[in-house]
């Protein structure tokens, strides 16, 4: 489940006492963030939201970002 919070949707495995201890960030449609869609399958059906996302992946957070052109 996902939570809207100022513009950004957060993965409700995401709080303080469940912080992932890896972080990751990606611009959304960048060459990353596909790479990172091949290599994490399970991630495309939450990443075809939005694309200001902070999602949890096993014990990483993967914090999806806008391209600069796009904020």
């Amino acid at each position: 489940m996902f939570k809207l919070r100022g513009g950004v949707w957060i993965d409700q495995a995401f709080g303080a006492d469940r912080a992932p201890p890896q972080s990751v960030k990606v611009v959304a449609f960048s060459d990353a963030y596909f790479a990172l869609l091949r290599e994490r399958p399970e991630l495309t059906r939450f990443a075809a939201l939005a694309d200001r996302m902070r999602i949890v992946a096993g014990d990483t957070l993967v914090e999806i970002v806008p391209a600069p052109a796009a904020r």
